[in-house]
């Protein structure tokens, strides 16, 4: 039997998952902690124990485009390091495997890229100039170093984050007001999910 691990930066963004996966083989989930020093050592220790077949790189995201509102689905097709410009396609066949279940739910989402950076983007002008730099669509903090980590090893990985805070508004008081309804309705979405 195949193993996808969901992986979350935060317990709150897993919170409302541990019930649906719960007694289920196939399904394993990960709380790496914020950033890519976190991140990369979480998936090294946890790997080094337990592997998987593939990984589901879920939480939030800021948007850097006027155009995606709150709770909206991002599902980039590649991830860039603000840093270094290094960009990393996700799996392809998994990503479009996961984008045909959420049309078939009904789902709407936004593709393209998304960008990943080491601190908070708090203000409207410093993301209008990294979606003018990088051309991403929303911003966070640890899906590329996920994405590279995977990449390297061979393990198919996608991204599936939900929007929170808005290129137009601000960011930690949106961040705080939207994340528990919008952990919600992820989990409530990925629950739906079928994982092979």
């Amino acid at each position: 039997m195949s193993k996808t691990v969901i992986i979350a930066a935060l317990d709150e963004e897993l919170i409302y998952f541990a019930p649906l996966f719960r007694g289920k083989s196939n399904v394993c989930l990960l709380k790496t902690g914020v950033g890519e020093k976190k991140t990369v050592f979480t998936l090294n220790h946890h790997f080094q124990k337990d592997q998987c077949d593939s990984i589901l790189n879920i939480g939030t995201t800021g948007t850097l485009t006027s155009e995606i509102p709150f709770e909206s689905i991002v599902i980039p097709d590649r991830t860039v390091n603000f840093d270094t410009g290094e960009e990393c396609y996700v799996d392809r066949e998994f990503r479009v495997n996961i984008e045909n279940q959420l049309k078939n739910q009904g789902v709407y989402f936004y593709a393209g890229k998304l960008v990943t950076v080491r601190t908070p983007v708090m203000s409207e002008a410093d993301r209008e100039k990294i979606h003018r730099e990088t051309g991403a669509i929303a911003v966070d903090m640890e899906s590329h170093f996920v994405n590279v980590w995977a990449r390297d090893r061979n393990i198919p990985a996608v991204v599936l984050r939900i929007v929170t805070d808005l290129s137009d508004s601000n960011a930690v008081s949106d961040f705080n007001d939207h994340l528990q309804s919008a952990s919600k309705k992820l989990a409530k979405i990925i629950g739906r999910l079928e994982f092979h």
